[in-house]
């Protein structure tokens, strides 16, 4: 099981947290992963929205949005194969950063991305 750094909870799950320690510590600490997830992905969330509205974002205008999903996985596939990216570490500069961020954006939104800890993505092998 995963270690938490942080997690901060509001009272309510804090109160969660305490009762289910109190019977079983292992569900408590799942618990607390499963709570730490769920946040991570609202903060991704939160940010793409907040990205999106910044530079007026139009899917389609953006050629990751405009493709077949089947195309988009191959070309994925093409440049990563099975190894896993960490998500901040997407390419920034490259002539390709935008395009790669969106497939990242629409490939996880399609439920096409498996995710590890810390942020670490790869294409679900059945994509």
């Amino acid at each position: 099981m995963a270690k938490i750094k942080t997690v901060t909870m509001n009272s309510t799950q804090a109160k969660i947290y305490n009762n289910l320690f109190e019977d079983n510590p292992t569900i408590a600490q799942d618990y607390a992963t499963k709570l730490a997830k769920s946040m991570r992905q609202t903060q991704d969330t939160i940010a793409s929205g907040i990205l999106q509205q910044q530079f007026s974002f139009d899917p389609n205008k953006r050629e990751a949005y405009v493709m077949p999903l089947s195309q988009l996985v191959t070309i994925w596939q093409a440049k990563y194969g099975d190894q896993w990216i960490q998500k901040d570490l997407l390419p920034i500069v490259q002539e390709s950063a935008q395009f790669f961020q969106d497939a990242y954006w629409r490939l996880r939104r399609n439920d096409l991305m498996e995710e590890a800890d810390d942020g670490w993505y790869r294409l679900k092998e059945n994509a």
